[in-house]
């Protein structure tokens, strides 16, 4: 025992002694004292009851600037307006929350539990009016929020940017905040839903599992004019709007939501002189060779410009 002790204080003696430049050629690197490339995920955070609880997953850095606060990125998955797996863009938004940003993946009422159009952008909403409310909690700057989406949730978060004031996308839910945002990134996301519907293959629905736009009206489109009229996005680009800036991006073989979607989306918000960059992936699929480093950078310059 006498001898354990001894080595264990002539270890302690020899580490306090330790000098590092007694290390021939050790290297240096530096650390960082405001520990700000440190992250962690928040799971399953309840931000709204409806038939049941809706989920959104938070990403931020820890930080030991408890007064600090950063820009919020809400994210919505792309899922047909089917039931989302929102886990699942998580590895690719990681590198945003490292950037300097809170990110949030949200899950909304999906088609085939009965949520028909406009659940989806009303949950939107919930949920950003949520994140404003719980600012301080999550270290959250509520003057600096973006959306992005993709597939269904572009159309979900081009819809959520362009209707602010639009009382049916409202609930009751945190209604001392508001739900406006800086800007928008839409990746191939949907524009209308008429075009939507001739581009509709069987192939396409028995990928779906049925057709995913009926699915999202509760019905065939005919039958159901006036929402999707409500739904498609033309309606609320005018020239006198305020409308936040976009970031539209479209793979250019995209057999999904064809890429004349987001050409039509772009063509008008920029002829009615609203601030718009559109990019197109050159073989880019729905999604697929879509990810880039390319396109991640053209991300995080959009948002570095309007955040």
């Amino acid at each position: 025992m006498t001898n354990m002790i001894s080595k264990q204080i002539t270890y302690n003696m020899d580490r306090e002694n330790f000098s590092p430049v007694s290390a021939e050629g050790m290297k240096v690197i530096y650390g960082d004292r405001t520990d700000s490339f440190r992250a962690t995920l928040i799971p399953n955070i309840v931000y709204v009851v409806r038939n049941r609880p809706l989920h959104l997953q938070l990403m931020k850095l820890i930080s030991h600037e408890p007064d600090r606060r950063y820009p919020l990125i809400v994210y919505v998955q792309g899922s047909g307006f089917r039931k989302q797996e929102y886990f699942k863009p998580i590895p690719q938004l990681a590198q945003f929350v490292h950037e300097g940003y809170v990110v949030a993946s949200v899950e909304y009422r999906y088609s085939d539990e009965g949520g028909v159009f406009p659940a989806q952008v009303q949950d939107l909403k919930a949920a950003i009016r949520y994140l404003r409310a719980h600012a301080g909690e999550y270290q959250i700057d509520p003057d600096r929020i973006a959306l992005w989406g993709d597939s269904s949730g572009g159309h979900t978060v081009a819809l959520a940017a362009l209707s602010d004031g639009v009382e049916e996308f409202d609930t009751p839910e945190y209604k001392e905040q508001h739900s406006n945002v800086k800007c928008c990134v839409d990746f191939y996301g949907v524009f209308e839903f008429e075009s939507m519907c001739e581009t509709m293959t069987p192939e396409l629905i028995q990928y779906f599992e049925g057709d995913p736009i009926e699915k999202l009206f509760g019905g065939p489109i005919s039958e159901h004019q006036e929402e999707v009229k409500r739904a498609n996005l033309a309606g609320y680009i005018t020239r006198d709007k305020v409308i936040p800036p976009f970031l539209l991006v479209h793979g250019d073989e995209d057999a999904k939501v064809h890429f004349t979607q987001s050409v039509k989306f772009y063509n008008l918000l920029k002829d009615n002189g609203h601030s718009v960059e559109f990019y197109k992936v050159k073989g880019g699929g729905h999604g697929n060779r879509t990810w880039t480093p390319e396109v991640m950078g053209l991300v995080k310059e959009f948002l570095r410009a309007y955040l």
